[in-house]
């Protein structure tokens, strides 16, 4: 083949690639154009179904047991006879059979011990998936994720186009997570119930629609925190003779260098202050696989070290459902997004590890890339005490855990009141259900 002919092939080739993008994203802007007229024929249809008086059916699809953040919706709708509620839970597809299967299991088992309607999206034994328009016949269709490539591509919300499909954030995000906001998903979407004002002005900014399809409501996994108990439920802590504090460490796989460098040190605090402080590690579940794969750590070593804290007099792990272990708990210290938020809303004295309020994640050798804080995200973080170092970590414990110096605690409590929780009254929860049968038309 001459240079010639290589070089208009190459040319070809270009331009098939290129006219196929420009079709598929005309293709999207189309669809995305007429998207609310879809929604508004899918509302008078539900609306003229509900004035029959059948029954509207809701159905949400679930992944992770760990990230199951919706008990609320789900009770509040299961008690009103107007709505028939289910779970689908749906294979996580992109983590391996042996795992996908592994995380199904454990969802199923959470939603059965708590008595809900659920069914399984994916049948092993038949190696088949459930026809959701055909067998379930949403009318509403709640999301817990957004990310297409989670779960089997015949459950992303393109298939959905003429259901009313909602989302409620499985984290309450304090990271930048503008290039989601303007995705397919969150532009397809009929509501998207966003955690704060914050959160609802940042997705008006960059997304296509403006956020017309957005409402910030609040994040039904804060409404578990928000009566500010110590003592409602029994937590996982070790019997004591003498009462002890309770302080909980939970570390963020990312960056992965502010962990190894505590890694020890919060096995000696638990050491120095055994007969006064009880520490439980509550560690993301990506850490252990992490740490597996720094030189150093290992399998091993990683599994051991977790071990130690099962073992000792002194210390805890937990590493399922946290609620009874925030409930019950004195103090936090950590560097999760998630957590900014939700442990606020217990009212106690969280420490934040970390000395950029820019970013999360930047320059890190474990991890590509950099993440920043977003607009909320800086706020809460103003809400903490802050540590750099492990000697401001050990001066929290001892002004502020053991000798009760909580000087932070008023200005806390107002950003949790008027921020987090909002005025008005009502859980978030109740506040998305009361705005689904007001669009629907349910008394």
């Amino acid at each position: 083949m001459n240079m010639r002919s290589k070089i208009y092939r190459k040319l070809r080739g270009c331009c098939s690639l290129f006219y196929g993008r420009s079709a598929r994203l005309l293709s999207e802007r189309i669809s995305l154009s007429i998207q609310p007229l879809r929604h508004e024929i899918a509302l008078c249809r539900v609306r003229r179904k509900a004035d029959s008086g059948q029954r509207i059916r809701v159905v949400f699809l679930a992944t992770y047991a760990s990230v199951w953040k919706y008990d609320r919706i789900y009770k509040i709708l299961e008690q009103n006879p107007r709505f028939e509620v289910s779970i689908l839970t749906c294979p996580v597809v992109n983590v391996g059979r042996a795992k996908m299967l592994s995380e199904m299991k454990k969802a199923d088992a959470l939603f059965r011990g708590r008595g809900y309607s659920e069914l399984l999206a994916y049948d092993e034994a038949r190696d088949e998936y459930i026809d959701i328009a055909r067998d379930l016949r949403p009318d509403l269709l709640f999301y817990t994720n957004p990310y297409k490539g989670l779960i089997d591509d015949r459950y992303y919300i393109d298939r959905f186009r003429s259901t009313l499909t909602c989302y409620v954030p499985y984290s309450f995000f304090a990271t930048d997570d503008r290039k989601m906001y303007d995705s397919q998903f969150f532009n397809s979407a009929w509501r998207v119930f966003c955690e704060t004002d914050y959160h609802e002005r940042e997705i008006a900014s960059v997304q296509r629609r403006r956020g017309r399809n957005v409402v910030s409501l609040g994040y039904p996994g804060c409404d578990a925190f928000a009566n500010g108990s110590n003592v409602a439920i029994p937590g996982p802590w070790r019997p004591d003779a003498s009462p002890r504090k309770h302080l909980i460490w939970a570390p963020h796989w990312l960056p992965l260098e502010t962990f190894l460098r505590d890694a020890m040190f919060f096995l000696e605090l638990a050491k120095d202050y055994e007969s006064v402080l009880q520490i439980a590690l509550k560690p993301h579940p990506l850490l252990c696989g992490a740490l597996e794969k720094v030189p150093g750590w290992g399998v091993e070593a990683a599994q051991a070290y977790f071990e130690s804290w099962r073992s000792s007099a002194s210390t805890i792990l937990v590493e399922g459902d946290y609620t009874d272990l925030f409930l019950t708990s004195d103090a936090l210290v950590h560097n999760s997004g998630s957590f900014l938020s939700e442990y606020l809303v217990t009212r106690k004295p969280a420490l934040f590890i970390g000395a950029d309020n820019e970013y999360m994640v930047n320059g890190s050798k474990y991890s590509a890339g950099q993440i920043k804080w977003n607009a909320y995200g800086k706020d809460a973080i103003a809400k903490h005490y802050i540590a750099a170092s492990q000697d401001q970590i050990r001066s929290f414990i001892e002004r502020v855990v053991l000798s009760g110096d909580d000087y932070m605690k008023n200005q806390r409590n107002e950003f949790v009141d008027h921020v987090i929780l909002r005025s008005g009254g009502g859980s978030s929860s109740e506040r998305i259900v009361g705005y689904i049968k007001d669009e629907l038309g349910i008394a």
